[in-house]
């Protein structure tokens, strides 16, 4: 079993707060695993750019019609994603691979910039 290493950003709502792990997956169940730790029925794939590098976040595509979605990412002004998030790469041929210790050093400075984006954003 080869399992790749993703980072996800979870929400705790026992204690209220938006918690990253370093999580390994199963290759060959990997989208069994995108469902289970986002909890969710139908996945979407947004793609960014963390200083000239490509990341693919899954997140759950209808997490608009959740009764009270906590913004998780805060992308720009008209996109923000809710609920559990998983962070991978993703190679030429659009095979999912898993991060670095590199690229989640990257991934949390990227994510903390964009908390403090969505703390402002939520305050006006």
């Amino acid at each position: 079993m080869k399992q790749i290493q993703v980072l996800t950003l979870e929400v705790n709502h026992k204690i209220k707060a938006i918690i990253p792990h370093v999580r390994f997956i199963d290759s060959e169940k990997t989208l069994e695993e995108l469902y289970r730790i986002i909890g969710c029925d139908s996945i979407d794939l947004v793609r960014i750019e963390v200083d000239g590098k490509f990341f693919d976040i899954y997140c759950d595509d209808e997490f608009l019609l959740k009764e009270k979605p906590v913004p998780t990412l805060f992308l720009s002004d008209e996109q923000v994603l809710c609920g559990n998030l998983v962070f991978t790469t993703c190679d030429e041929e659009g095979k999912l691979g898993g991060v670095t210790e590199e690229d989640i050093c990257k991934l949390i400075d990227f994510i903390l910039v964009q908390t403090v984006k969505l703390h402002i954003n939520l305050a006006k």
